[in-house]
């Protein structure tokens, strides 16, 4: 059965398949440049925003790239002054994401990187797969982003070329060694170490107003005589049905199963050190008293340097290139001609 088609195309379909996530973000937006023997006088005169080395960013392709996100700040209804800050941020950062565009579109120049055309048929394929699109039916959806066939042609060009130029210079030169994944494996006890997991009750009484002593002088005594029951032996389960605020007391009280990390500050250091079958002293908490019971500890089975050792790489790998190519793009931008026209 066919998925129903969303009224936006989602065309980088292709380039989420072949890239990692850290570097997409830079990829994504509008890439194809505008030659300078292109520009018209009037856009020379007028809409220029910034010159990298030969090429030219023009407002209109500032403009079209801000697009999208400007009608979400704008349907936030933030104050004027607020509103025009935060466009004025988002200008900038898409301004600078375009320099860096140019840069690679440049680089990818001077290394004579190609892709062939059916590189580019098959990736399309991908696209029209992926959102069970028809030729027709693509043609429409590029339409209504404003694209041709030869415009979108040339944006999957660029999706595949820019990934192919920082496999070149930065994906290529990194090397992921065994002493990196097991310095990190021993680095994280708290992740891939024996984990501990408390399945937790409470008891628990609200204050409308936890600012408000006479509110909660009254709750306390009460919660107080229900720890005094429950030292002499009376059943949790059958107390939390009993008194709990309604929201837990149909399940008794049960909250779920926790890592210590999971719980807030206040209810780690409560249940801190106690067993299964022992329950905490009154809490004060921001929405009233509790008192919480570890019906169980579970313990799980801490993963062996084998088994996680490909996760440990990938993620090592990916954190490398995000941090090579940063590096790489900046001295790109140092040995360049950049000039922002105001």
């Amino acid at each position: 059965m066919k998925k129903k088609q969303s009224g936006k195309l989602n065309r980088w379909g292709y380039l989420r398949d072949i890239m990692p996530m850290g570097i997409i973000l830079f990829i994504l937006g509008v890439s194809g440049f505008i030659g300078l023997e292109n520009v018209r006088c009037e856009d020379i005169l007028d809409r220029i925003v910034a010159v990298v080395n030969d090429d030219i960013i023009t407002l209109v392709e500032l403009e079209k790239a801000i697009a999208p996100y400007k009608e979400q700040v704008l349907a936030r209804n933030l104050d004027g002054e607020e509103e025009a800050k935060v466009l004025f941020d988002m200008r900038q950062k898409m301004l600078d994401k375009l320099i860096g565009d140019h840069l690679t579109d440049q680089e990818i120049a001077r290394l004579q990187l190609t892709v062939s055309e059916k590189e580019i048929d098959d990736a399309i394929e991908h696209v029209k797969k992926i959102n069970y699109l028809t030729d027709e039916t693509l043609r429409e959806a590029l339409s209504r982003d404003g694209l041709t066939m030869a415009d979108y042609r040339n944006e999957i060009k660029n999706q595949i070329l820019r990934p192919r130029l920082i496999n070149y210079e930065v994906k290529s030169k990194i090397i992921i060694t065994n002493e990196d994944i097991d310095a990190n494996y021993h680095a994280h006890p708290e992740k891939y170490g024996e984990v501990k997991k408390y399945q937790l009750r409470t008891i628990m009484m609200p204050v409308a107003d936890m600012t408000i002593d006479e509110l909660k002088v009254g709750i306390k005594e009460k919660m107080e005589g229900i720890h005094k029951r429950l030292v002499k032996g009376e059943s949790f389960l059958s107390l939390a049905n009993e008194f709990s605020d309604p929201a837990l007391s149909t399940d008794g009280g049960n909250l779920g199963l926790f890592k210590l990390d999971d719980l807030s500050p206040v209810y780690q250091q409560a249940i801190k050190g106690l067993s299964g079958g022992q329950f905490t002293d009154v809490l004060e908490t921001p929405n009233g008293y509790q008192i919480l019971y570890v019906e169980k500890i579970m313990e799980e089975k801490g993963k062996s340097l084998e088994d996680v050792s490909e996760e440990i790489s990938e993620k090592l790998y990916n954190d490398v290139v995000n941090e090579r190519f940063n590096a790489w793009l900046e001295g790109l931008r140092k040995k360049s001609d950049i000039r922002i026209i105001n």
